[in-house]
């Protein structure tokens, strides 16, 4: 009988364990999905800052597309020196904000 009670005790806690896990996880998946919405709207934050700029200069569209990346670059590099963005994904952010500017 006593051995049943050690059995039993272990698979509780081998289930409290897994259930602990489990709760980790999910945890973890939404800081994951609240860490990559962050980072895009940081990224259209920048796009619209880009297209700020470039509606207050004046610049003329042959050259529009080049401006628009050098500003977000210029944004993107602001706060510590570094890239966060790839300019493929700078591209998208302002593909995805021109709409804003346009009308």
């Amino acid at each position: 009988m006593e051995h049943i009670d050690h059995i039993l005790s272990g698979v509780a806690v081998l289930l409290s364990l897994a259930g602990a896990a489990l709760g980790l996880r999910k945890h973890d998946s939404k800081k994951h999905e609240a860490a990559l919405a962050a980072r895009r709207e940081l990224g259209l934050s920048y796009a619209r800052s880009a297209h700020a700029v470039c509606l207050h200069r004046k610049t003329a569209p042959v050259v529009m597309q080049k401006a628009l990346l050098d500003a977000f670059r210029l944004a993107d590099t602001a706060l510590d020196g570094k890239r966060d963005f790839t300019d493929a994904q700078a591209k998208a952010f302002l593909d995805e904000t021109a709409k804003e500017f346009t009308s």
